[in-house]
């Protein structure tokens, strides 16, 4: 993964969104400092895309998308 193509953006609502290669991930659930990302396509699409951040770091990721 190429670490320049990790960017954090904002929604039409507001929301942070972690972009990468084109696809973006919303946050499904924060514990502490550990967030669970999931496609944004996740429910229109059922796209099973997720990542992991601990401190704003990526620490897990699955990036195959279904679309």
């Amino acid at each position: 993964m190429n670490l320049q193509s990790v960017k954090y953006v904002k929604s039409k609502r507001g929301k942070t969104l972690i972009s990468i290669d084109g696809y973006t991930f919303c946050a499904q659930s924060v514990i502490g400092m550990k967030t669970r990302w999931i496609c944004s396509t996740h429910n229109n699409k059922r796209c099973r895309a997720s990542l992991h951040t601990f401190d704003n770091e990526i620490v897990k990721m699955k990036n195959d998308h279904n679309h």
